[in-house]
């Protein structure tokens, strides 16, 4: 009685045992999808089972006497035992893996899913220019579906020179490993559309690839060629204000030529003619400005240069020769502080021409003219001539043109003014080129 009581425990726990193991075994199977070995598994450990509830069943309730062997039902139990053991070892490991993929899957998924969501376009190529990988949100800036491009090579679906051009920047991005940037245009459905590229180097899939990263800037190109068909509309109007101004200036300078030669006073020519002498500096710089390419700033040096050769022309020398000194900085100087420049010079240029040598039968002319690079200018007019006169005080002068020098100088440019009268006159002038309030 003692034999069958152990044999039926024997059996009892070995079907608990394997129907246990054989439901962990199916449980595996969500967890895992590792479906044909885990089903084999729970349904041998189900055969066994049923086997084991046969033999307890026989011993029960049909024949006591035919009892099953000990040993082999202790080696059946011990194996059942051990299956149990190492499917419950073996559950959390394969529950582990299945949470590292899942996660795995979830962080591919979103990774993909961001950059399939950048507005750009983000191609992996490999050393020849093939497509590995795409990620894109808009497909129209595709030369053909994705799933048509993986595999081949940009020289496949790219025009020669585009390819041509793209697998140079590859090369490139690959032997030094730095990022590079281009820009290159690709005809898609019909249009040219523009693209800026970035490339990077890096590893995929245990190879050297590059991340091409192409943004479209069509609409950018278009915008900008907009702007420049603008800006070249307004230098050509631009140009033929300036050329108007030159003209209306000219025709008024005729009219006071004419109208100093019908003139019989002699103060009345000499005022008529200094003010044509202005006119003429005005109209000295937008010549230069219509002439030159920059419609904004002009060379003071060549202006200086072809004043003074007009002014030898129009005043009287007293038969003194004179020599020219010039030292203009070759610096660019806009428009507003140009005008005001060149009427100070032509004032102090007809001044000297005009006073300082008289009775002198040769003298010296200096200009010079310099720019500091905080914008400083320093703009000073010599000669060795006869001087001013004893006591003289520009602040209390009542002569125009030195008038409209010290106006021009201290109101318009906000500069100082310094006169000296040693051995000649010098006029030194001095301000800021950055200054903003009415320059």
């Amino acid at each position: 009685m003692v034999a069958i009581l152990i044999a039926g425990t024997i059996l009892t726990t070995s079907i608990l045992l394997q129907i246990i193991t054989a439901f962990l075994a199916l449980r595996l199977i969500r967890v895992t999808g590792m479906h044909i070995a885990w089903v084999s598994i729970a349904i041998a450990l189900f055969f066994m089972a049923v086997r084991r509830c046969i033999s307890l069943f026989r011993l029960i309730f049909e024949d006591v006497t035919c009892q099953p062997d000990p040993t082999a039902e202790l080696v059946a139990l011990a194996t059942s035992a051990l299956l149990l053991v190492g499917v419950a070892w073996i559950a959390p490991l394969f529950l582990s893996i299945t949470r590292s993929e899942e996660a795995l899957r979830a962080s591919e998924e979103k990774f993909r899913a961001v950059l399939n969501a950048v507005p750009d376009l983000m191609v992996i190529l490999d050393a020849e220019g093939r497509y590995r990988d795409i990620f894109t949100a808009d497909p129209n800036l595709l030369l053909a579906r994705a799933d048509q491009l993986y595999g081949k090579t940009i020289h496949e679906v790219m025009p020669e020179t585009n390819a041509q051009q793209i697998q140079n920047v590859i090369n490139q991005t690959l032997s030094t490993g730095k990022l590079q940037q281009t820009e290159y245009v690709l005809d898609i459905d019909g249009v040219d559309r523009w693209f800026a590229g970035r490339v990077a180097k890096f590893t995929f899939q245990n190879s050297e690839c590059v991340l091409w990263s192409a943004r479209d800037i069509t609409e950018r190109v278009w915008a900008e060629d907009r702007i420049k068909a603008s800006l070249k509309e307004k230098e050509v109007l631009l140009r033929e204000i300036h050329h108007r101004v030159k003209n209306n200036l000219q025709v008024v300078s005729s009219l006071l030529d004419m109208q100093a030669r019908r003139a019989g006073n002699g103060d009345l020519i000499d005022v008529l003619t200094e003010s044509q002498n202005r006119i003429n500096a005005m109209a000295l710089i937008h010549t230069q400005l219509y002439e030159s390419g920059d419609l904004s700033e002009i060379n003071m040096k060549e202006f200086v240069d072809t004043l003074l050769t007009h002014l030898f022309r129009s005043c009287p020398v007293h038969g003194a020769r004179i020599t020219k000194t010039i030292s203009v900085a070759d610096y660019p100087v806009p428009l507003s502080i140009a005008v005001p420049i060149g009427l100070i010079v032509n004032e102090l240029l007809s001044n000297i021409l005009k006073h300082a040598f008289v009775g002198r039968a040769e003298g010296t002319i200096e200009v010079s003219l310099t720019a500091s690079e905080e914008g400083k200018i320093n703009l000073s007019v010599s000669d060795d001539g006869v001087g001013l006169p004893a006591g003289f005080d520009i602040d209390k002068t009542r002569t125009l043109g030195l008038r409209l020098i010290k106006i021009l100088t201290e109101d318009q440019l906000q500069g100082t003014l310094e006169v000296i009268s040693c051995g000649g006159t010098t006029f030194n002038i001095e301000f800021d080129i950055r200054y903003d309030g009415g320059v």
